[in-house]
């Protein structure tokens, strides 16, 4: 199979596998998760989260100082959905997305984090910039329990790197999580949309 007829199936296979009602968050499932969130908060269940944003690749570490991550709450179908992208990604050798590709498998998330904003809940899309001295760290502080979604991504004029990474808060503690090459969710094409 030539190298563009293996995009294509690919390419197929992740709009398939994202763009459906499954790679959507219900209502309902928000609901639950907001609800459990908020209940933590009242009673102080929360725990923290820190790593580094980092390349090691191709030979020398750059840090990403001074930039921005985000954290979401983490329902599980979108859990689902970017446990798919990633599982084409990582099956057809990390090849780069499609611009195209790249937008339908982010979609999701988009989605869901519209129906925060939305529904009055910003306050739950926490973001932070890395830290500008030796060490670009992350923290958030003050994050109920419960499962959470890292997100960050690189620009370069062609392509971008994303990371999606779930994790999980656990009250009182510290939930240690890097985003570097190793745990890149998806490399595409850069799609013309100014907001990406």
């Amino acid at each position: 199979m030539t190298r563009c007829a293996t995009l294509a199936v690919f390419a197929l296979a992740l709009v398939s596998a994202c763009g459906g009602v499954a790679g959507r968050a219900g209502e309902q499932e928000i609901s639950l998760l907001l609800l459990s969130l908020k209940q933590a908060e009242q009673t102080r269940e929360v725990g923290a989260v820190e790593g580094y944003l980092y390349l090691v690749e191709p030979v020398v570490p750059t840090p990403l100082r001074d930039w921005p991550v985000t954290l979401i709450p983490l329902p599980p179908t979108i859990e689902d959905a970017v446990t798919r992208a990633k599982t084409q990604f990582a099956a057809h050798d990390r090849m780069p997305l499609s611009a195209k590709a790249l937008t339908v498998a982010h979609q999701p998330i988009d989605a869901y984090m519209r129906s925060l904003q939305a529904g009055g809940h910003d306050k739950l899309i926490k973001r932070v910039k890395t830290e500008t001295g030796v060490d670009p760290k992350f923290t958030f502080q003050d994050v109920p329990q419960g499962r959470w979604l890292l997100l960050a991504e690189l620009p370069s004029p062609i392509s971008v790197l994303l990371w999606a990474v779930p994790v999980t808060v656990t009250s009182g503690g510290v939930t240690w999580q890097s985003l570097n090459d190793k745990n890149i969710w998806l490399e595409g094409l850069r799609p013309s949309r100014p907001d990406r």
